[in-house]
């Protein structure tokens, strides 16, 4: 919620809250014996992306909070993003259109982070 409440106007309404709680936590998701599903920084920040353009938990701006989210994990993880918007635009549309899937996602992420 602080990323959302930083990256978009205050008054964004959640649209779904069981969306909002798997957007935030999938990331964290672990296979048997406490491996990681998503097994490297840039896979685990598509989740909030991917997830956010998917389940669209908040009623608008689900692509800035998504991108905010992944870029501050990024971040903390020791990585820069900088998706060009055009760029950014098309992977969303994508999504939604259901030509894009996670993995996409993450290569996409992955070639704008340095």
């Amino acid at each position: 919620m602080a990323i959302q409440e930083e990256a978009a106007p205050r008054n964004i309404g959640i649209a779904d809250w069981g969306a909002l709680h798997w957007t935030g936590t999938a990331h964290r998701y672990e296979q048997i014996a406490g491996q990681p599903y998503y097994e490297d920084a840039v896979s685990r920040a598509a989740t909030f992306l991917h997830h956010a353009l998917v389940l669209r938990p908040f009623e608008d701006y689900n692509l800035v909070v998504g991108y905010a989210a992944a870029d501050a994990y990024l971040q903390i993880s020791g990585h820069a993003v900088a998706a060009k918007p055009d760029a950014l635009w098309a992977l969303a549309g994508a999504v939604r259109a259901g030509e894009e899937d996670l993995r996409g996602v993450a290569r996409s992420l992955r070639s704008w982070t340095t």
